[in-house]
């Protein structure tokens, strides 16, 4: 409870509009406000309560928690395909940041070079907490009971079994008729090509996906074929919109196919093939590390489950049609077409094991390639060197009613996608790019770098180390799909650490929850360049998260971008230390590309933690000298009922150019009390945006000599009169309309205090 004295803090901010308190002047008509918040560098002090104390405000308040008497509110119980952690989250989004933690932790543990020295199941283990627990509900997320021997580090599911032969029959029995007679006699002469000391590592392999196979069936048992050759032919919906919006293409077979699929069973699959991949690669390289030499080997056969190609260490060019299992045990090597993605529905699992040298990966059209799968599994590894990877649509790790995962272990590696879903980027399914080391490279159009799309699809960009540059692009002249808030001339981005949903009610009533898209980067001095829609957004019931570990990093979006959303969804930013700057700009795109559709032509803003209609987003910055910088709508600003949070937890000096109105800790309007043309008075009268939730926006700075800068009418920005060091100001101030309808912003600049959420499973360094 807080004092008398803080009370009074409330009564001076009331005396104007953008009421602004001097927390540190010695005058003795603020002396109170002074002596009310806790002592300077009090890092335990709850800065949150405080603001909400002030405010009149709960943390109960700050969540979500829709009842089906809301008129006008899509009841969260009847989402189609919402995820399951969706609802709870929603409800208490001050964990965002623990969830988000979580996920990096299992990058941090499972990726660190003395743990893998010990166990050979750090790929199932990521895969797990970033993909799959994410995905399916029950006991762990998935069958725990099967799966325990690979997920604690000791033997999977099948026993060790050397005989290649033995292998080759059980593959046979899964996937197609039994292995006899002649077919039999033809595969024990070709055995004989083939080096007896690769034997074991290939049977240990095909087993697993022979296991793998056999589960994949069971999932698609209760499927349509029909209804599954619609879903394969047409693609991901990314591939057929283009200029359309994500709320079109209702299709009814994507329905049958997401309500029918026994998901369980399917990524019970993918984790065996994600097992099988990760020890076949340490065993072959365990058969090199003895002295093998074998540069001119290739081997090739045929096998009802696909083509199983055994190529040595030179370098070989692989063109893939129809294969299931590639190794590569070293070389330069080139990939073309559907190397470690499924090519047809009768080959529904697909992976690619490369063992070093820089290789070279192209794919072009739709087909999935590069850790990608549709109603299956596609897993590409590589263990090493400076790779280039190239693709049109649907690759480097995407899911599409499946899991696609692209994993490359070290090297200065490049990612082109000049098409949209990819580079973790799913649909209906689990799309992962797992890089461990180097210094990257990543571009792309868009659904990717991050992508959570329709179905609760699961999409995360991992990359542990290395200065990193990610860039969705801007130009909607190049992508072809333009946002509608820019004039169409920037790019509906949908990209680094995006969940987007199908927003039915202004088409068919069609309504698709979004996923969670995620990028995750530990460590290096990393840029992220993106259109609208990116860097921590979320969109109908959708949860975008971007996460940094450290480094000095730079952040640049242009609209609904940098921690912010739409419609019912979570988003989040967190960056753990490093000097950052984070802007939203107007890209200099000509106006008059403007193809049919209206829109503003809105840029610069909507950002740096903004919130529309019953969404809750943060901005979290935890160290180092910071930049923020945003022209309109931007800065801790909640509208429509939403919760935004900036906070700078660190004792950095930062600098702050923002818009003079409707930024900076502003609860902001809900379409109450305004003229009839604002919107019909039965929507007014009748909206959940008008009686439910509230608008709470909040800034916090605790600490460091910081400048604060308002754009002006001309362009230029200027020291605010309102924002400045050692001060309390309320937007919009007690006496403002906006203010009487559960609309309170606040900003606080004072040394000392945090918020409690947002230390749950933070980094520790060793004493």
């Amino acid at each position: 409870m807080l004092s008398l004295l803080l009370l009074a803090v409330a009564l001076v901010a009331c005396s104007a509009p953008r009421a602004s308190v001097d927390l540190a002047s010695s005058h003795p008509a603020r002396s109170a406000p002074e002596t009310a918040f806790a002592a300077s560098g009090s890092a335990e002090v709850d800065r949150l309560q405080e603001a909400l104390d002030l405010v009149g405000f709960s943390r109960q308040d700050l969540g979500y928690r829709p009842r089906g008497y809301w008129s006008r509110f899509p009841s969260i119980e009847q989402v189609p395909y919402l995820l399951p952690f969706f609802k709870d989250l929603f409800a208490e989004p001050m964990n965002l940041y623990a969830f988000s933690r979580v996920m990096a932790g299992a990058l941090e543990e499972h990726l660190d070079p003395d743990y893998r020295a010990r166990y050979d199941n750090a790929m199932f283990k990521v895969v797990h907490f970033l993909g799959v627990e994410k995905k399916i509900v029950g006991p762990r997320g998935y069958d725990y009971a099967a799966d325990f021997g690979t997920f604690a580090g000791r033997d999977g599911l099948l026993p060790d079994r050397d005989s290649l032969m033995d292998a080759l029959s059980y593959l046979y029995d899964v996937t197609g008729p039994s292995l006899a007679g002649d077919e039999r006699a033809r595969i024990e002469r070709r055995l004989t090509g083939l080096p007896e000391e690769l034997h074991a590592p290939l049977a240990g392999l095909l087993w697993q996906i022979a296991e793998a196979w056999r589960w994949r069936e069971m999932a698609v048992a209760e499927l349509d074929p029909e209804d599954m050759e619609t879903v394969f032919a047409a693609g991901p919906p990314a591939q057929h919109r283009q200029r359309e919006t994500p709320d079109r293409g209702f299709c009814p077979a994507i329905r049958r196919v997401a309500n029918d699929l026994d998901e369980i069973s399917l990524y019970h699959a993918a984790q065996l093939t994600v097992a099988a991949v990760e020890k076949a690669a340490n065993a072959f390289q365990e058969v090199l590390d003895t002295g093998l030499q074998v540069p001119d080997l290739y081997w090739e056969l045929p096998t009802p489950a696909g083509k199983v190609v055994i190529a040595g260490t030179g370098d070989d060019h692989h063109v893939c049609t129809g294969h299931a299992v590639v190794v590569d045990l070293g070389g330069n090597d080139v990939y073309e077409g559907a190397c470690g993605g499924t090519p047809s529905l009768d080959i529904p699992i697909s992976v690619v094991i490369d063992l070093g040298g820089d290789d070279h990966y192209r794919a072009t059209g739709s087909m999935p390639a590069q850790g990608a799968a549709i109603l299956g599994v596609g897993v590409s590894l590589n263990m090493g060197g400076n790779n280039r990877y190239e693709a049109e649509n649907f690759a480097q790790g995407a899911g599409y009613f499946g899991l696609g995962l692209l994993w490359d272990e070290s090297g200065d590696d490049e990612y082109r996608l000049e098409g949209f879903g990819g580079q973790g980027g799913a649909y209906f399914g689990i799309g992962l790019l797992v890089d461990v080391a180097g210094d990257d490279r990543y571009y792309l159009w868009g659904d990717g770098q991050g992508f959570g799309g329709v179905g609760g699809g699961v999409g995360v960009l991992a990359d542990a180390s290395g200065d990193d540059h990610y860039v969705a692009e801007v130009d909607a002249r190049i992508t072809g799909r333009g946002s509608p808030h820019s004039g169409h001339r920037v790019t509906s981005s949908q990209a680094q650490g995006a969940g987007i949903g199908r927003r039915g009610d202004i088409w068919d009533g069609h309504i698709w929850a979004g996923g969670l898209g995620a990028l995750i980067d530990l460590e290096g001095d990393d840029r992220y360049e993106a259109g609208n829609w990116a860097l921590g957004s979320g969109y109908w019931f959708g949860t975008g998260i971007m996460y940094d570990g450290g480094g000095n990093d730079f952040y640049q979006g242009v609209y609904y971008s940098l921690a912010s959303g739409a419609h019912f969804a979570l988003s989040a930013v967190i960056n753990e230390d490093g000097d950052d700057h984070y802007r939203l700009w107007d890209p200099p795109i000509p106006d008059e590309f403007r193809p049919d559709g209206r829109g503003m032509n809105a840029a610069g803003g909507a950002g740096l933690a903004f919130g529309w209609d019953f969404v809750t987003t943060l901005l979290l910055d935890k160290g180092g000298n910071d930049t923020y910088e945003a022209q309109m709508i931007s800065g801790g600003l909640a509208m429509i009922r939403s919760v935004a949070i900036l906070a700078d937890l660190s004792d950095g000096d930062d600098v702050y150019i923002l818009p003079a109105s409707r930024s900076a800790g502003e609860g902001s309007l809900s379409y109450i009390g305004f003229p009839d043309e604002v919107l019909p008075s039965f929507l007014i009268e009748y909206s959940p945006a008008s009686h439910y939730g509230i608008n709470f926006g909040m800034m916090l700075d605790t600490g460091g000599q910081d400048r604060y800068y308002e754009w002006s009418a001309d362009g230029q920005h200027r020291p605010s009169q309102v924002w400045r060091n050692d001060h309390l100001w309320f937007q919009p101030s007690p006496d403002e309309l906006d203010y009487d309808y559960r609309s309170r912003g606040i900003g606080m600049n004072i040394e000392g205090g945090t918020i409690p959420e947002f230390h749950w499973f933070e980094r520790r360094s060793a004493p």
